[in-house]
């Protein structure tokens, strides 16, 4: 499994080869093993992946570890809900605006609110980096006629406790 994740974090032409070669097929099971230490190594996969290019992103996305990320990041163990984190981040972050629209609905704002105040930087700063880019799809999509994703979910999502000191 390390050895897998290595090679997703390398240059996009290893990612691909990685995917095509299977690489995501039995990530769900990875995600739900009994062991702490094989959920947190297939989070940080997953995180590897979702730091793909938007199809890449959306083919992780179509394999149906969302809810399990969604779920990770809120109930595991601090060094597992971190990678199951960053995999949310960067699911926001490189996906394509119709995807991270899907994961407003699968209500990744609460997840990213709640990892505001992790004890982490880099998660921190991670999940600053997805709130913007859920922030612009929402955006982008009002402007659009598109109902928004704005403020208000934010606050709702517990948002205004983690901005506001």
């Amino acid at each position: 499994l390390r050895t897998v994740a290595n090679v997703v974090a390398g240059s996009a032409e290893e990612l691909a080869a990685a995917l095509n070669a299977g690489a995501i097929e039995g990530l769900g099971q990875l995600l739900q093993a009994a062991k702490r230490e094989t959920r947190k190594e297939a989070c940080w996969m997953a995180s590897n992946l979702a730091a793909g290019t938007p199809e890449q992103v959306r083919m992780l996305c179509g394999s149906g570890i969302v809810p399990c990320l969604l779920e990770m990041a809120s109930t595991e163990e601090f060094d597992v809900k971190k990678e199951a984190g960053h995999a949310l981040c960067n699911i926001c972050v490189y996906g394509d605006p119709a995807l991270v629209r899907e994961m407003w609905i699968h209500g990744v704002l609460g997840a990213i609110v709640e990892l505001l105040g992790a004890p982490d930087v880099a998660l921190v700063g991670a999940s600053l980096a997805a709130l913007e880019a859920v922030l612009r799809v929402g955006r982008a999509g009002a402007e659009e006629g598109a109902p928004g994703i704005g403020p208000v979910p934010v606050r709702e999502a517990g948002g205004r406790a983690h901005t506001h000191t």
